[in-house]
């Protein structure tokens, strides 16, 4: 590594000029030939073990018989290698030749295939500190498989558990090596632990300090009945403080929401909320009763029983003491009540009051753009536009936020309700160029000019001498993600070459405002990867449900996380929840065993396929609804047809009353027509009917 590092100072390849200016740059002057020598034996031996860079041309390119470059040697040996077709002669060459930045992976690979003699590999686990910490996973699996120490396997066997992706996987890799302790008679106490921490379930005695963690992981398992014991134990225990009385209660409920059991759901949260108002004095019994009030009214309010969900509200409104937030939020709400009620002047009073006290409390809330949106909505929705304006108007993003168009795209709206067709051309115009792959950026051109399609190309990744550029190069994913993850410093190009997705797409959206806007100026790819899809095409079992389609509530749900699992238990690329996967996979054939399953990106693309086949024949199509009942269920979905027929497509968006439901639309939208610029070579209009089988 050392002599690596001077070889970047001093590159073979100089000119005399160059040569001086590096010289030049030397910490102390060189003035005698007594300190040339040295740098002279240092060139020498750069020059001798210089790493090289992937070839220019991929590997397929070319074969043994051609006349090949050090550097394509070494790519068909590396490719050869991860094939395994590479002889353990070459596979050991191809370790020891110092041009390869990959030596270290390479050894390991000589260790897994080929009986090493000589080496000794429970020195090498001993000593690897002095490895990359991206060979340590492939070091571990060497071990276990080739060391003659029990004591070595078991010490691997333990660091290796957490390069599995699942727990299910990291339980059984435990378990087998925990079996073979035991017929060997040697301590399993590290595994255990190791067990333990990965399904806390696992402890052989549950206490008071662990009966949380273990109720926790029982329901995450779906074990509900186990872990609603546990919670009811530590609720009814008079040790247990009002925090952890509070913190076990809160999992309670939300498990009745997991097994969508949704009246014991409700009467778990009510019986929390009754249970908190025992404690009117104190402080922190009071702001729960306030945040549990708050969610038990949204869901006497969701079930239709507006009058039950207004009472639970105006209880809050009573309590003293409570932070501003929640008067806030229960204002809100009581706004959104009084709308669904047609009670008009009581839903604009509450609005505003939760402006004012917005206004009032000098800190951010969670709903402040979403109650002054609900003002100039109002308004607008009256045919008091100008009023509509006004308020629209007042929108100003905090610093570092990205910019709201909903509010310039609604203006727009209400000036062409005027007649002022100047000024609503005008800020149309100004959302296309500045939304150009936002939902109301690319909306903004229905009926307008046509839509242009998108470069689904992105900048080749600038090789390098290092181990990142060749696994890349390879397509060795897991290498290359092991490696990324290893890595203080990463440019998206790498995260994007390395086909790692979710962690891309992540990374994108941790950067500042602009210079994400720099990436998209680049490319869409940045933040709309073609990920998986070959899969998406393959696995789709719909005729109907487009490719792009897919790719958007992929993109929406999971990020391409193939590994990705929601709070509320859905899973995989599409979030799919057990219960509706064991439906389909009788009803499709598609084998399904268990939600784990549902990792699988071929599986999980399948069954939701059959799934979005399904809502769109039953919603004869229209994008909006079944995109909606994809989110929140059909039955909602019925109800808010019948309640805002009056209204057209986009202003019927607006309108929906679920606020993640409202929002998931207008994304997956978003995502639709991204990835069908993406994948489409010419531009095409968006007319009225897009929502209607024309998208």
């Amino acid at each position: 590594m050392f002599f690596n590092y001077l070889c970047n100072i001093f590159p073979v390849k100089r000119t005399y000029f160059q040569w001086v200016d590096t010289l030049r740059l030397i910490k102390y002057p060189i003035n005698t030939m007594r300190n040339v020598i040295p740098l002279i034996f240092i060139y020498i031996l750069c020059s001798c073990s210089r790493l090289v860079a992937p070839p220019q041309v991929p590997v397929s390119s070319f074969n043994q018989k051609d006349d090949l470059s050090k550097s394509e040697q070494l790519a068909l040996n590396l490719k050869k290698t991860i094939d395994e077709e590479l002889s353990c002669k070459k596979l050991l060459a191809t370790a020891h030749n110092k041009s390869n930045p990959l030596r270290v992976w390479s050894k390991i690979k000589f260790l897994e295939r080929c009986e090493p003699k000589g080496v000794s590999i429970e020195d090498l686990f001993e000593n690897r500190d002095k490895y990359p910490s991206w060979t340590y996973d492939n070091l571990y699996r060497v071990v276990l498989e080739k060391s003659h120490s029990l004591e070595h396997k078991l010490q691997a066997a333990v660091l290796l558990t957490d390069s599995f992706k699942t727990q299910k996987e990291r339980e059984a890799h435990l378990k087998k090596y925990i079996t073979l302790a035991e017929s060997n008679k040697k301590d399993t106490s590290a595994l255990f632990d190791k067990l333990v921490e990965v399904a806390p379930r696992y402890n052989k005695e549950v206490t008071d300090e662990n009966i949380f963690s273990v109720a926790r992981d029982n329901e995450r398992n779906r074990r509900f009945n186990t872990a609603r014991k546990l919670y009811r134990k530590i609720i009814k225990n008079k040790d247990s403080s009002l925090e952890d009385k509070v913190k076990a209660w809160d999992r309670l409920r939300f498990s009745f929401k997991l097994s969508r059991d949704k009246e014991s759901y409700r009467k778990s949260t009510r019986a929390l909320v009754l249970f908190l108002r025992k404690f009117p004095k104190d402080d922190f019994a009071r702001e729960m009763n306030a945040k549990y009030s708050n969610i038990l009214a949204r869901i006497y309010w969701t079930q239709g029983n507006y009058s039950r969900a207004r009472r639970v509200i105006k209880d809050v409104l009573n309590l003293e003491d409570i932070p501003l937030s929640h008067k806030i939020d229960s204002n809100y709400h009581l706004g959104g009540i009084y709308e669904d009620l047609r009670r008009y002047s009581n839903s604009i009073y509450h609005y505003k009051k939760a402006y004012e006290l917005v206004l009032e409390s000098k800190v951010e809330h969670k709903h402040q753009e979403s109650i002054l949106w609900n003002i100039g909505w109002y308004y607008y929705k009256r045919k008091k536009f100008n009023d509509a304006i006004e308020w629209l108007a007042k929108y100003k993003p905090n610093e570092g936020e990205t910019y709201e168009y909903r509010f310039l795209f609604w203006q727009a709206q209400s000036y062409k309700k005027l007649g002022n067709n100047v000024k609503y051309l005008e800020i149309l115009e100004r959302v296309r160029n500045e939304d150009n792959l936002g939902y109301y950026g690319q909306i903004a051109y229905m009926n307008g000019p046509a839509l242009p399609p998108l470069d689904p190309s992105i900048s080749d990744h600038d090789s390098q001498a290092d181990a990142l550029s060749w696994a890349i190069y390879l397509e060795n994913d897991k290498l290359t993600q092991k490696i990324l993850d290893s890595m203080d410093e990463v440019d998206l190009i790498e995260f994007y070459h390395g086909k790692y997705y979710d962690k891309l797409i992540f990374k994108y959206f941790s950067l500042p405002i602009e210079k994400r806007d720099e990436y998209l100026s680049k490319s869409a790819l940045y933040a709309y990867p073609l990920a998986y899809k070959e899969d998406f095409i393959k696995s789709n079992q719909s005729k109907r449900v487009p490719t792009e389609l897919l790719m958007a509530i992929a993109r929406q749900e999971s990020a391409f996380n193939r590994y990705a699992r929601s709070p509320a238990d859905a899973f995989g690329l599409l979030q799919l929840i057990p219960v509706r996967a064991k439906e389909l996979s009788r009803r499709y054939k598609i084998p399904y065993k268990d939600f784990y399953d549902l990792y699988e990106p071929q599986t999980n693309i399948s069954l939701s396929s059959r799934l979005l086949d399904q809502l769109m024949r039953r919603q004869k199509g229209n994008f909006i609804h079944f995109v909606a009942s994809y989110n929140a269920g059909e039955t909602p979905v019925r109800r808010w047809k019948k309640t805002f027929r009056r209204f057209n497509d986009l202003e019927f968006i607006e309108e929906i009353p679920y606020s993640e439901t409202r929002k998931y639309v207008k994304l997956v939208a978003r995502n639709l027509l991204v990835y069908k610029r993406l994948l489409a070579n010419k531009e095409f209009k968006i007319t009225n009917n897009f929502f209607r089988n024309g998208y």
